[in-house]
């Protein structure tokens, strides 16, 4: 049975306040496993002012997780679709962020991106060893430039 998945931007804002309980764990997880002055608060202020679009993410008609995005650009001018925050629920289908991804490019692609980038706080084997020497890795930058 293949599953369906879909991947929508909120851009009305009323729609993010109406599903707002929804996003509510995701976001608090998010704001707790941030190394910045993001908080909650600070999320839901910059997702209302069209400073991060939210986009919900659905497997089969199911709430399956979310993802917040923002236009930048490097010092060079190119523009990049930066996907600023991740969330799929503890019990949800991690292979949607494989399908949230190839929406994302496209969305980039017709904005006249170059680039779709995120971070990641994931560390890699050799980041435990500098951590002894007094290194803390922060992020880790992905991107796939846009043809």
């Amino acid at each position: 049975i293949e599953k369906k998945y879909k991947f929508v931007p909120l851009w009305d804002t009323q729609a993010v306040l109406k599903n707002w309980s929804i996003f509510t764990e995701g976001l608090e997880k998010i704001a707790l496993h941030t190394d910045d002055e993001m908080d909650f608060n600070t999320l839901l202020n910059e997702i209302l002012s069209g400073k991060l679009l939210m986009w919900i993410g659905f497997v089969d008609g199911e709430y399956n997780g979310f993802s917040t995005t923002k236009f930048s650009e490097n010092s060079l001018g190119k523009r990049y679709l930066w996907v600023v925050h991740g969330y799929i629920k503890i019990e949800g289908d991690h292979d949607a962020w494989t399908e949230g991804m190839k929406v994302l490019e496209e969305f980039a692609r017709k904005s006249n991106c170059s680039a779709l980038k995120f971070y990641t706080d994931r560390e890699k084997p050799y980041a435990r060893k500098i951590s002894k020497l007094g290194w803390r890795i922060t992020y880790t930058e992905f991107v796939k430039d846009i043809k």
